[in-house]
């Protein structure tokens, strides 16, 4: 049995944990007046999404998963994802 990273999460089910940010211009410019977090222009993220950290013991599970779903349309992000799996299961 894994051990649970956070055990008063067991009964919470999805729940709003993290705010994210979009780098402005990373993939393309956003509307609106940028944020600057240490001097770069970033988007915050209103859209509902998923993060996983790779210290989460899910991690390599999950992130394999994508990889397969993503490597037809992404497959360079399907490579990296693969490679990170590899170095988390290699204890790296």
């Amino acid at each position: 049995m894994r051990r649970r990273q956070f055990p008063d999460d067991q009964d919470r089910g999805l729940y709003p944990k993290y705010r994210a940010f979009k780098i402005e211009g990373a993939n393309k410019v956003m509307p609106g007046v940028p944020i600057r977090v240490g001097g770069i222009p970033v988007e915050e993220v209103t859209s509902p999404f998923f993060l996983v950290k790779f210290d989460d013991p899910f991690a390599p599970g999950t992130l394999r998963t994508y990889s397969e779903l993503c490597a037809e349309e992404f497959p360079n992000l399907a490579t990296d994802l693969r490679q990170v799996v590899k170095n988390l299961e290699d204890g790296r």
